[in-house]
């Protein structure tokens, strides 16, 4: 049994944990532990599958961290080079935006919108867009799992959005629906560091360091134009759309 463990909670008090974490030395190389296997349970839905043992010392549960924050939504990296663990959860979409802007797609209009304009490294990108049908009769459309996807670009244009399925799915949208996501720090942010590092290491493999002890999920400092891009057709006509929608975000 490795010498440090991440004690998260007792498993009653998991769902109202805060992402204030800290890690337990212990003198020994080895403990008493007793073996426990509790249904872990999150917004009343069971956690599926595990990466490690649960157990219990000192009448205190422990689980293993990353079990708890993917179940919870929440990336786990640790930086070798600072001996430290990141838990990074998703920005809600909520409140006021600073910066937005806005393209009009036929009867659909496609929005980008920006919470913060600065953000701090490490922090959350707070960045999402919606697009809405502003026909007044059913429209269908071919999308993948969703009808646009972001671009992430450096000052120097470098950079890109993630791979989209190629499977295209017939969609319905009604007068007034609103498809609505956020940029995605599991997705988008690994997909513009890994274009970055394949681009400055052509004919190199990606190192696996760069999946589990780097924040590959961290936007590095820098000035950004962050685009939504429409993905999508009509299915009556077969059009597609050109016009996307960016903001400019500076993550200090």
């Amino acid at each position: 049994m490795s010498k440090l463990w991440i004690r998260a909670a007792a498993v009653t008090g998991l769902a109202a944990a805060a992402w204030s974490l800290s890690v337990a030395a212990y003198s020994s190389d080895s403990l008493q532990v007793k073996p426990v296997h509790p249904r872990l349970v999150f917004n009343g839905e069971e956690a599926k599958g595990g990466t490690g043992p649960m157990f219990s010392y000192r009448d205190s549960t422990y689980v293993p961290l990353r079990d708890v924050s993917t179940a919870m939504g929440a990336k786990v990296s640790y930086d070798k080079e600072f001996n430290t663990v990141h838990v990074d959860t998703p920005v809600p979409v909520n409140g006021k935006s600073k910066v937005h802007a806005t393209k009009t797609l036929g009867d659909f209009k496609l929005s980008l919108y920006a919470a913060e304009t600065e953000v701090p490294y490490g922090k959350p990108i707070p960045v999402w867009a919606q697009l809405e049908y502003l026909g007044d009769k059913e429209a269908v459309v071919n999308q993948g799992f969703k009808p646009f996807y972001f671009e992430i670009r450096d000052e120097a244009g470098e950079g890109g959005g993630a791979l989209i399925p190629g499977i295209l799915i017939p969609t319905t949208y009604s007068p007034g629906d609103v498809f609505l996501d956020q940029l995605d720090s599991f997705i988008d942010i690994p997909s513009y560091n890994f274009t970055i590092y394949q681009k400055a290491h052509p004919n190199e493999e990606l190192p696996a360091e760069m999946l589990k002890d780097a924040r590959w999920s961290t936007l590095p400092p820098g000035k950004y134009t962050i685009t939504a891009r429409p993905d999508f057709s009509l299915k009556s006509t077969g059009e597609r759309f050109e016009e996307s929608a960016e903001i400019q975000i500076t993550v200090k």
